[in-house]
């Protein structure tokens, strides 16, 4: 059946949303969203993250109004909202250093600055 209609891409190993090897299927939300943005933005890279900035910038907000609405508290819902966000911050930037620390150099910066200063003084 593959994506039931829509189009599906097979996930690879640089890809943040697919596993490898994985069925991928786009939302058909997204491009409706992408070709409107592409209408008041122009047709830029930038200009396809619009609707993933101001969804991120919504989320916080909505996340708020729900919490207020399932407990009735104010400062109980500000401290689950910042808990969620901040916890998947951390999630995030635990993911990037994973990241760069497999796809780091592996020859020692202080033997690079030596063989720099090296040649610049010979």
């Amino acid at each position: 059946m593959g994506g039931r209609g829509y189009p599906a891409w097979v996930g690879a190993g640089g890809i943040a949303q697919a596993a490898e090897g994985a069925l991928w299927v786009d939302p058909p939300v997204f491009p409706l969203l992408v070709a409107a943005s592409f209408g008041v933005a122009g047709h830029f890279y930038h200009s396809v993250q619009i609707p993933i900035v101001l969804a991120n910038v919504a989320l916080p907000a909505l996340l708020f109004v729900a919490f207020r609405a399932l407990v009735g508290r104010d400062d109980i819902a500000l401290m689950a909202v910042v808990g969620a966000v901040s916890s998947g911050v951390e999630l995030q930037a635990a993911r990037i250093r994973a990241k760069s620390a497999a796809t780091a150099m592996s020859v020692p910066v202080f033997s690079v600055i030596s063989r720099l200063s090296v040649g610049a003084a010979g």
